[in-house]
């Protein structure tokens, strides 16, 4: 129930990160706005867009011991992909 709070927060960061660009020494390459990654900032607002449109339907349905115990799944999963992708 978090996640539409997310993309908010990540859309002011990111305009945080945008503005702050010409004070980094140096850029990422082609495709990067000081340390920002345009290619990958779009995909990840573009599947948060997605996911929080799909789920959003269930937010009242799913009972709260049930997202008790799946939310903690979800990072464990997110920390593991996090670690081997990193």
């Amino acid at each position: 129930m978090a996640n539409p709070l997310s993309l908010p927060v990540v859309a002011i960061g990111t305009l945080v990160w945008l503005g702050m660009a010409h004070r980094l020494p140096g850029t990422g390459g082609p495709g990067f706005i000081g340390a920002i990654n345009l290619r990958a900032a779009l995909l990840l607002a573009a599947g948060a867009w997605v996911g929080i449109s799909l789920t959003s339907h269930f937010i009242g349905r799913l009972p709260d011991a049930v997202h008790a115990r799946i939310y903690p799944l979800l990072l464990a999963l997110v920390t593991v992909v996090m670690v081997v992708a990193g």
